[in-house]
């Protein structure tokens, strides 16, 4: 892939969080309709990530269903100011985390 192509599908992603605050104020306020849009959108980005680092798919899927849940149990731990909603899959290491950690490599079975 070249570095233009990478550019390029970065800032797609990136432009795509401007309407996190209303859905995620939305999820805050019970609707399920918000959090089934934030799925159809993010559904497919997190699986992959999950796949890709774990290598089973399974296992991804069970983790993605884990990332919308929390998203859903807690959506006051995501905090839009440090970053979108693209971001809340990585857990803690990321801008929106909200402090939560990622697993390390231990804690996943192989």
């Amino acid at each position: 892939m070249t570095a233009s192509l990478r550019r390029r599908s970065v800032t797609l992603v990136g432009a795509a969080g401007g309407h996190d605050a209303p859905l995620l104020a939305r999820i805050q306020a019970g609707d399920e309709q918000a959090l089934s849009a934030v799925y159809d959108e993010h559904a497919g980005l997190v699986f992959g990530l999950a796949r890709r680092v774990t290598c089973d798919e399974q296992l991804a899927r069970d983790i993605t269903q884990e990332v919308f849940a929390y998203l859903w149990e807690l959506p006051g731990r995501v905090d839009l100011a440090r970053g979108s909603l693209q971001f809340v899959p990585g857990g803690g290491r990321t801008p929106a985390g909200g402090g939560r950690g990622t697993p390390t490599r231990a804690a996943i079975p192989h």
